[in-house]
């Protein structure tokens, strides 16, 4: 291998070289490894740049979460990653892939929905609102027949009595 050995016992000049291997063998590797990653990125579907400046959401890294980040492109790395800056104030670095262009802007707010508003200023509905024919939930016929909800009706099973 290529280390030198920690021994005091003396050695030959030509022991102490790292060998390195035959360069053919190398170069076959080398080969070998550039066509795999050609095949590899054959059928991928190429993902069209992004430029910077432009607003980009984030696919979370850690698997418990699952909101992705809104974040700005602030400079492109290689071919396919790029540097964000996150709206959290931290500054990633991505590949294409994990990225999504976002319709929202830095700076834009949430429209406000009832959800958000003074719950004061709308009045309460008097009565649950009616259920168009097709929505209505329907009680399960008596012959062990039910209808599931895309409309599939399921039969029991017939047990033999003996």
């Amino acid at each position: 291998m290529g280390r030198r050995t920690k021994t005091l016992v003396p050695a030959m000049q030509t022991v102490l070289k790292p060998g390195t291997g035959d360069d053919s063998v190398i170069w076959q590797q080398l080969d070998a490894k550039k066509s795999q990653m050609a095949q590899r990125h054959l059928h991928k579907k190429p993902l069209s740049p992004l430029k910077v400046g432009e607003t980009v959401r984030i696919q979370p890294i850690q698997s418990g979460r699952r909101e992705w980040e809104q974040g700005t492109v602030t400079r492109q790395l290689d071919a396919r990653s790029y540097e964000v800056e996150a709206d959290n104030g931290g500054t990633y670095r991505r590949g294409r892939r994990f990225l999504r262009r976002s319709v929202k802007s830095r700076g834009e707010q949430q429209q406000p929905t009832p959800d958000n508003q003074e719950r004061g200023t709308t009045p309460p509905p008097s009565e649950p609102p009616e259920l168009p024919p097709h929505q209505r939930p329907q009680t399960p016929p008596d012959n062990g027949h039910y209808i599931t909800r895309s409309g599939r009706t399921v039969k029991a099973r017939e047990r033999l009595d003996l």
